[in-house]
């Protein structure tokens, strides 16, 4: 379709390849077969953006040449042609075609994803090289526009790759083994769970493969969506025998299975109703005895939460390589980055959620060539955090500096104890904290909470006033009085008065050293570390 527009021609691609589901053409994948990548037409290829990169190569190959390098109408010709075909040397000759170009579409159009360029902001930087920078502003506006979720770094060979293993032997396989149709990705709030269901998501839609995708609320319940989702009558509301409502609707969620091969997708686990969670668990052991004697259904149920299950997939923050290897992924390889993932790596502790939030805040400044070092000092943190915090309400906001104080991770009983507040008031403080990312945590089981990084923590400890703060000691004081088991040096750390600056290691076991450095005693001046332990800021 072409529009004039202001005297010149305005192109619009269109493409309505997967509009309906292409029945005729093997296993059953979407797309436009002369620009589908290998991978996708292999049953177990591992997919991500790279199969986009091999189509943008074919259509840069047609657009150059006129042609493409099979018989577009012969399927099978075309699929060879995709999985060991090579551009012939005939498709060039006579077109005056720039050496980087053809360059550039060949390398797009390598069979093994890991020969492609890593994305699309590399073959612009790569273009602008070879063309002397003939697209730089072009390039800059690109690299302004830092994404809300960047490339997925290790989590790839350590996650993705078990969890499509996971689902293609659930999905496509009867061998009798010791294996669930349920599968557990698990870590604290901001550490990328939802990225990866994402990433499987993408993988089950490219293969079509029938699914649904739950973000369960507290306050709303998962079932009916499922309910409505497989055409199920109502649930007539009887709740006399809950196990039993829960083997019917897992029946009926195995006889889906049989006529089609389902997925389920789910996030935020933690906060689900009772409904969903005792089908999801009774779903995880039934289906592990099913496999066991070749009975399962193609079922494939994914589960990404704060909790920990016996065999789940625990998320680990990133490391600063991994900080690094982000970094020039989104920005491109040709732009020094070593100082900014060092400042990054520093204040987020390797978390993504705070990675992104950084990057976001430091970019302009970065891309103006200002000096960093000074910009995500310890007192400026808040910067990345200011808008959130300025929708709690009071008890919230105490909440969140009482366990910067404390600065470690605390129970519930302990802070309700310190804020004098029930079991169900306190619950509907943090949730807010939560769902904002200030506080990290797990909310069932034993719950634990700790504020999300200790950069903010110490942030927060340093922005408080001097009598705030002091009243703020004296709160968790009283608390822990009335609580057995607590240390004597925390004890006498939030009795005695702070007249001087006190230097905090950002260390998770910064207690057990301070323990192991000190006497059991309350009448020594309680000094957490030496002057040389200093490192970020005071408190």
């Amino acid at each position: 379709l072409v529009e004039d527009q202001d005297g010149h021609p305005n192109v619009k691609i269109v493409d309505f390849g997967v509009a309906v589901r292409l029945k005729a053409l093997p296993q059953q994948f979407g797309g436009t077969l002369a620009f589908i990548a290998p991978e996708v037409l292999a049953r177990n290829g591992k997919l991500d953006h790279r199969v986009d990169l091999y189509s943008l190569g074919m259509m840069a190959l047609f657009c150059l040449t006129h042609r493409l390098p099979f018989n577009a109408y012969d399927q099978e010709d075309v699929i060879e042609w995709h999985r060991s075909g090579s551009i012939p040397p005939s498709v060039w000759k006579g077109l005056e075609i720039p050496g980087y170009l053809r360059e550039i579409t060949e390398k797009l159009l390598a069979k093994n994803p890991s020969d492609r360029f890593s994305n699309s902001r590399v073959v612009l930087n790569f273009i602008n090289l070879a063309t002397g920078g003939r697209y730089r502003q072009e390039e800059e506006e690109l690299q302004a526009q830092i994404p809300i979720e960047g490339p997925v770094v290790e989590r790839r060979e350590e996650v993705l790759r078990p969890l499509q293993d996971h689902m293609e032997k659930v999905l496509f396989t009867s061998e009798p083994e010791a294996l669930s149709s349920v599968a557990f990705i698990s870590g604290e709030a901001g550490i990328g769970k939802s990225r990866v269901v994402e990433e499987i998501r993408h993988v089950i839609q490219v293969k079509e493969i029938r699914f649904l995708q739950i973000n369960c609320d507290w306050n709303i319940p998962s079932w009916p969506k499922l309910e409505q989702w497989l055409n199920l009558p109502a649930s007539s509301g009887d709740r006399l025998d809950l196990d039993w409502q829960t083997r019917l609707r897992m029946d009926a969620i195995l006889e889906a299975a049989k006529q089609a091969p389902i997925c389920l997708l789910i996030d935020n686990f933690h906060k689900a109703d009772n409904d969903l969670r005792g089908l999801v668990l009774a779903l995880e052991g039934h289906t592990r005895k099913l496999r066991e004697t070749g009975q399962a259904a193609p079922l494939f149920v994914l589960v990404a939460t704060e909790e920990e299950f016996p065999e789940s997939i625990r998320l680990p923050h990133l490391s600063s390589k991994g900080v690094l290897h982000y970094l020039k992924l989104v920005l491109g390889e040709s732009i020094p980055v070593e100082n900014l993932a060092d400042i990054l790596f520093r204040y987020s502790g390797g978390l993504p959620l705070l990675i992104v939030e950084g990057l976001r805040f430091l970019a302009p400044h970065f891309f103006r060539g200002e000096s960093l070092e000074n910009l995500l000092r310890p007192e400026k943190i808040h910067l990345l955090y200011e808008e959130k915090i300025k929708r709690l309400k009071p008890e919230e906001e105490e909440l969140l500096l009482i366990l910067a104080l404390l600065f470690r991770s605390a129970s519930e009983p302990e802070l309700r104890q310190i804020l004098e507040i029930e079991s169900a008031g306190f619950a509907q403080l943090a949730e807010n904290c939560l769902k904002l990312g200030l506080l990290s945590g797990n909310p069932y089981g034993e719950p634990i909470y700790h504020v999300s990084s200790q950069a903010l923590a110490l942030d927060l400890i340093g922005c408080l006033e001097p009598e705030r703060r002091r009243l703020l000691h004296q709160k968790i004081t009283r608390g822990f009085a009335k609580l057995p088991g607590i240390q004597l040096q925390e004890l006498a750390y939030h009795s005695i008065p702070k007249r001087w600056p006190i230097t905090v290691r950002l260390e998770p076991d910064w207690r057990a050293k301070a323990k192991s450095r000190r006497p059991a005693t309350a009448s020594r001046k309680p000094r957490i570390f030496s002057r040389k332990d200093r490192t970020i800021g005071k408190t």
